[in-house]
């Protein structure tokens, strides 16, 4: 199933840029930024792709962290030449190329393990070491911290309240996330805009762009004006409560870990899946931030 969202920037580029260059080779792996999802690839196929994430980063240290695991089942192992390499790359309008700003380099095949179960990675080429932790059997978790200079704001979502994991905040979540759906399905462009307003505002802030553009990135409007593109019911069965950003973000996922607000494309068997995560702002209400 494909995910569409944010990563398809379409504001023009008026500043930096911010994007993980990603290479997958016999991986699946769920990528975050400070805690917020960038991306996921679930499937058995060996990947490129390159993920702006002006919208997870901040002026100073950030989080990079990935979980990986085979391509097959969970249960299988990493093929011989398996690797995963995500650089964290910097490009404006002034100059040519992409600047490096860190990344992590994963080769399973060049893990060692001390008896404490610590898997240990060779340096990485900016001279820093990755974090490696196994977490299960072929299940590892990768992180490590890179600086950015520049004007990123702090993100209403950071200065929010945080989220308890409790089964009161998931139905209370639902209720919003419903709330929203049935927006859609009325083709309420007015009430989409309001839900959405603070999320198109800090995505279109953060691609040097104004809320306008954030509408167009977060694409719910597109969607929902596109002939081509019919709603998918509501996937409520099963959802589960994540808690994201440190604690300060919140979504709801189905068994296979995809949002249940989706979109079908007509005539093709593909999903676009919205994100949709939500924090609990400073007057104490449930906000569609991300």
């Amino acid at each position: 199933m494909m995910r569409f969202g944010i990563h398809s920037l379409q504001a023009r580029q008026r500043g930096a840029i911010f994007s993980l260059h990603v290479e997958s080779v016999g991986c699946r792996y769920d990528i975050r930024v400070n805690d917020v999802p960038v991306d996921l690839h679930e499937e058995a196929t060996s990947m490129t792709i390159d993920v702006p994430v002006n919208a997870s980063v901040i002026t100073g240290e950030n989080d990079l962290a990935a979980i990986v695991v085979p391509a097959g089942r969970e249960s299988e192992e990493f093929p011989p030449d398996a690797r995963l390499a995500i650089t964290v790359r910097e490009s404006d309008e002034s100059t040519e190329g992409a600047r490096v700003v860190g990344g992590i380099a994963f080769r399973p095949a060049e893990l060692t393990q001390d008896r404490s179960g610590v898997a240990e990675s060779p340096p990485q080429e900016d001279g820093n070491d990755a974090r490696v932790e196994r977490v299960a059997e072929n299940v590892f978790l990768l992180g490590r911290t890179f600086t950015l200079e520049g004007a990123f704001p702090t993100w209403s979502w950071m200065k929010g309240h945080e989220i308890p994991d409790t089964p009161v905040v998931r139905a209370r979540l639902l209720q919003e996330m419903q709330a929203f759906y049935r927006a859609l399905k009325a083709k309420d462009e007015h009430t989409i805009r309001a839900l959405t307003r603070r999320k198109a505002r800090e995505i279109g802030r953060a691609y040097h762009g104004d809320e306008e553009e954030g509408h167009g990135m977060i694409e719910f409007l597109d969607h929902v004006a596109d002939p081509e593109m019919a709603l998918l019911p509501f996937a409520e069965e099963g959802l589960e409560l994540e808690i994201l950003g440190h604690g300060r973000l919140a979504r709801l996922l189905t068994p296979e870990g995809f949002g249940p607000i989706a979109f079908g494309i007509r005539q093709h068997p593909i999903a676009a899946h919205m994100s949709t995560i939500y924090c609990v702002d400073e007057h104490v209400n449930w906000t569609q931030i991300r």
